[in-house]
């Protein structure tokens, strides 16, 4: 399922969208994750580590998890909207005019990797619980819902498929909130 959420969203566009707007589709949502992993890559490993060694002690996990959340948050979802705001002038400085459309793939990526990082932080809760099945189990269910969708969204273009990840994205996170609290 690993594969499926790294690499199907762009076969989807390729396939039915054709290189051009695959080119726009990886390029503006590589910007976005490149900026989000730069952020909070560094941090899953230290917090494994970290909550492996309380992990006997689900309350003390459950409130130290909650308060990682809440300084994501605090950081991921002003530059999503940030992103989003300035998506365009950003497309144009960083990729130039040859680039026109990418704008909208940053907007709206922005949105998507901005609250999926809300719940980044869980896989590390759930391996070091010793539940890795939890984050197995979500992203399985999930499954045939994000590829219906994406295979439904894509036959009315780009933007239209964008939006219904964006959509996906906020199920997502509200089942792994869900999960873990």
């Amino acid at each position: 399922s690993a594969w499926f959420y790294l690499w199907a969203d762009s076969l989807i566009v390729g396939m039915y969208l054709g290189a051009h707007d695959l080119g726009l589709y990886r390029t503006g949502n590589a910007f976005v994750m490149v900026i989000y992993g730069f952020l909070f890559g560094p941090l899953l490993p230290v917090l494994y580590s970290y909550l492996s060694r309380i992990q006997n002690d689900r309350q003390r996990v459950r409130e130290d998890l909650s308060r990682v959340v809440r300084i994501i948050i605090a950081v991921a979802i002003p530059i999503a909207f940030l992103l989003y705001a300035f998506a365009e002038p950003i497309g144009a400085i960083v990729f130039g005019p040859q680039w026109q459309g990418v704008g909208l793939v940053i907007a709206v990526m922005s949105l998507s990797h901005g609250f999926a990082w809300t719940v980044g932080a869980n896989g590390e809760a759930y391996r070091a619980i010793g539940r890795p099945d939890y984050e197995t189990k979500i992203m399985a269910g999930a499954l045939p819902l994000y590829a219906f969708a994406y295979w439904v969204s894509v036959q009315y273009g780009l933007a239209p498929f964008l939006w219904t990840r964006l959509c996906m994205a906020l199920l997502a996170t509200a089942v792994h909130f869900w999960v873990a609290y």
